[in-house]
């Protein structure tokens, strides 16, 4: 592939604020967007009328399962994780850092980083807080695990939360938050459901909410899913407490009324799936831009372990024909697309890794997601690059699919995760 020459899009481009026909020029050296314009040379991909080129999907809450023990790799690695989220019409993602061998310190931190520096897509990683653990030397985004998790990262109760919290001043903090003395009493409950009550779910984030405000922390409740949980935040938000939501695909697809014998065990989930008006909620206002963003919580588990209870699904590789879901559906606008996929999480990216994704415009990252939005698909037909080899949308017709996805100014085939020679 010659890179004396710009990478040249052109069709139509949706940012937050507009829709646009043109032509995108991007530098494939150093992958920066580097002129828009009607008539700038013969185009390298051309989309048609139903397709729309976005600022590149990203992906802030990916479990890639690699680590420095090697365990979890038969689930996962840094390279298929890259390839599925190709496949997804994702640029870049965030690691969530729920390993063996978590990263909770700066060496730690620096070995995991150094395992995916040859992953095909950028890759941010989150540090781990447990009860003992320290904020790192360098600027890094952590998870906190309000309830079970792996041996030094679980707390027991909210006392134990808000001391680990109080060494995290002025830190960005996404929180799984499922209250632990809660879960406790509700441990013997007949359903997955039963047992993590929403109950869990509300009072583990008005704590965290809190505890944000008492540290200055900038909060993000990772995979929310009850309405009275996001409406926490959306009031938290206005008094002035830096906090967001973000919502994954599964809650927004299933609910409670979804659940049978035949898939129970592949919907099981932590937080778990909620009824009907808690999703039918967050589509709502996540639409309306009451909530931020799509971020998949892509947890990559075989069958068997499955089929033993085991809680997660994965999702990169069918990101961007949900989004399409979403607007077919559910009536989400281009721009709406462009904000919750692309935008909003652009930001927390952006603090951490100094790129500017988030916008088709001169000087921002040359990443792009392109959509056909009348190409339908079912879920279980797509070449899936997870190692698991399943999603949870076997049997969905999407309404559309992504054609390509470029990575600062490499173009990938989304069918098939492989690079185009232009």
């Amino acid at each position: 592939m010659s890179t004396d020459r710009p990478l040249i899009v052109e069709g139509v481009y949706a940012n937050t604020d507009s829709e646009e026909y043109g032509q995108i020029a991007i530098d494939r050296l150093n992958g920066l967007i580097v002129d828009i314009g009607k008539k700038l040379g013969k185009a390298d991909i051309i989309t048609n009328s139903t397709s729309r080129i976005f600022p590149g999907f990203i992906d802030n809450h990916v479990h890639a399962r690699e680590d420095a023990s090697g365990q979890h790799l038969y689930k996962e690695d840094f390279n298929s994780a890259s390839l599925a989220a190709i496949a997804g019409g994702v640029v870049a993602i965030a690691d969530m850092p729920n390993n063996p061998v978590p990263p909770v310190d700066d060496e730690s931190y620096s070995s995991k980083k150094e395992l995916s520096r040859a992953a095909k897509v950028p890759i941010l990683h989150f540090a781990a807080i447990g009860e003992n653990t320290q904020k790192l030397k360098i600027d890094v985004p952590y998870k906190m695990f309000m309830a079970s998790s792996f041996d030094g990262l679980a707390f027991n109760n909210a006392a134990q939360i808000r001391e680990a919290l109080s060494k995290y001043k002025n830190c960005s903090v996404s929180f799984h938050a499922e209250h632990p003395e809660i879960l406790a009493l509700n441990r013997h409950g007949k359903t997955h459901e039963q047992r993590r009550p929403i109950e869990a779910e509300v009072e583990a984030t008005r704590l965290a909410i809190e505890l944000c405000k008492e540290n200055s922390i900038r909060g993000r409740i990772i995979h929310c899913a009850s309405a009275e949980a996001a409406s926490l935040v959306m009031d938290a938000q206005k008094d002035g407490t830096d906090v967001i939501c973000e919502i994954t695909p599964h809650h927004l697809y299933f609910d409670e009324a979804m659940i049978t014998k035949f898939n129970r065990n592949a919907l099981i989930i932590n937080t778990p799936i909620r009824p009907i008006e808690d999703r039918m909620f967050l589509i709502e206002q996540l639409r309306a831009g009451n909530l931020d963003s799509l971020g998949t919580d892509h947890s990559p588990h075989t069958l068997e372990e499955k089929r033993r209870g085991t809680p997660g699904m994965p999702h990169l590789d069918t990101y961007a024909a949900f989004a399409t879901w979403l607007a077919k559906e559910h009536n989400y606008s281009m721009q709406d697309i462009a904000r919750i996929c692309s935008a909003n999480p652009a930001r927390f990216q952006n603090e951490y890794t100094g790129e500017r994704y988030g916008r088709i415009e001169e000087g921002y990252t040359g990443s792009l997601t392109i959509l056909d939005f009348d190409s339908p698909v079912k879920g279980g037909d797509l070449k899936l690059q997870t190692k698991t080899g399943w999603t949870p949308f076997n049997d969905v017709v999407f309404p559309g699919r992504p054609l390509y996805t470029v990575i600062k100014g490499t173009p990938y085939d989304a069918l098939t995760a492989s690079p185009i020679p232009v």
